[in-house]
C-alpha cells in the first residue's frame, strides 16, 4: 500500500487535468488558416490564342482597353479570346480571369 502524501496528491490531480484529453485539444487548432488566393503576373495572350484556335494565330488588340484583344490568322480578325477558358486550363477548374487598368493587366486568379 502507499502512504497518501500530499506531494502525490497533487502529481495525481495535475496528471487528471492535464491528462490525454488535455493533449488531444491542445493539437487541435482553434481553426484553419485561409487559403490566399493566388494571381499570375500576366496572360501570355500568344499562347492563349495558339490553345484556342492552333499554332498560326498571334494575339493582337484593336484598342487599348481590356477587352481589346483579338486572335489573328495571317491579318484576318478570328474572333474573340475566352480568357477564363485559358486560366481554367492552366491554373484549374476554378481559375478566372480578371483585367483592370488597361490591356496588358490580365491576370489569372486561382
Amino acid at each position: 500500500m502507499f502512504a497518501h502524501s500530499p506531494i502525490l496528491g497533487a502529481i495525481i490531480s495535475l496528471a487528471l487535468l492535464t491528462g490525454p484529453s488535455a493533449a488531444a485539444a491542445a493539437a487541435v487548432p482553434d481553426s484553419m488558416p485561409a487559403l490566399q488566393p493566388r494571381t499570375t503576373s500576366g496572360i501570355d495572350m500568344n499562347a492563349a490564342c495558339r490553345w484556342q484556335y492552333d499554332d498560326s494565330y498571334t494575339s493582337g488588340t484593336i484598342g487599348s482597353g481590356c477587352y481589346d484583344w483579338m486572335c489573328w490568322k495571317s491579318g484576318e480578325q478570328s474572333g474573340g479570346l475566352d480568357l477564363n477558358a485559358w486560366c481554367r486550363h492552366m491554373h484549374g477548374p476554378q481559375s478566372y480571369a480578371s483585367c483592370s487598368g488597361g490591356r496588358y493587366n490580365w491576370v489569372c486568379n486561382y
